[in-house]
């Protein structure tokens, strides 16, 4: 062999050296945040996971391919074939690939809802087909597959109102008109009761409840 073959071999074989330990270790501007590989657009990753993270994409992990980089992985998007692969244990994509391994060195993965794309068809389903999909995607939360449903909460509604109200308990109001009634039981003592006095008849009997009622509403009988 000759020299100059030589030191390319050396040379070749220094950089994938380098390049192999590289893989392990963090760069300067990632040192000590969590690394999240993100299988779909990094840019739908909720902010309370992305917040004090690094999201990498799957070209990361082309390049590497070496699912213990990774803290975490997160799944922002699926296709329906990736979907029935990753239930299966297919490897035949980069994305199922990372995600059998990673499930398989026990690393965490959440999922998106809107990663599913047959839940748009909820709806508007085929029972069988849709079902099938859904079959898959509860496989994949066996294997261990987090998956993350976000709901707007809900607006507090106003209480309403009881459905049946007593009307007011109002007193009407005397002006000195003798009132004729001969016996004044507690409903007449509520009609009759007002600001001031009531008239009754010199010879009206008053019941004890009526009674009362007049005093509890500071109310003067006079007898005429």
């Amino acid at each position: 062999m000759g020299e100059v073959n030589r030191e390319e071999l050396i040379r070749l074989v220094t950089e994938q050296v380098l390049a192999a330990l590289g893989s392990g270790t963090d760069s300067p501007q990632n040192d000590g945040k969590r690394k999240i590989l993100v299988i779909g657009k990094a840019e739908n990753v909720p902010p309370a996971i992305a917040r004090g993270a690094v999201l990498l994409d799957m070209e990361d992990y082309k390049q590497y391919r070496n699912i213990l980089r990774y803290d975490a992985v997160h799944i922002t998007h699926l296709t329906m074939t990736q979907l029935a692969d990753g239930a299966l244990g297919r490897t035949d994509t980069p994305e199922t690939c990372a995600l059998a391994h990673a499930l398989l060195e026990n690393i965490p993965v959440t999922m998106e809802e809107a990663a599913l794309p047959h839940r748009k068809y909820a709806a508007k389903q085929r029972t069988g087909l849709y079902h099938l999909y859904e079959n898959y995607l509860q496989q994949l939360q066996v294997f261990g597959v987090k998956l993350l449903i976000n709901r707007p909460l809900a607006e507090e509604k106003a209480a309403k109102p009881a459905k049946f109200h007593s009307a007011p308990s109002g007193c009407p109001v005397c002006h000195g008109v003798k009132n004729p009634e001969k016996v004044i039981t507690e409903a007449l003592a509520l009609r009759f009761c007002g600001e001031g006095e009531v008239h009754l008849a010199a010879d009206a009997i008053i019941t004890p409840a009526a009674r009362d009622i007049f005093a509890q509403k500071g109310v003067k009988v006079v007898k005429e």
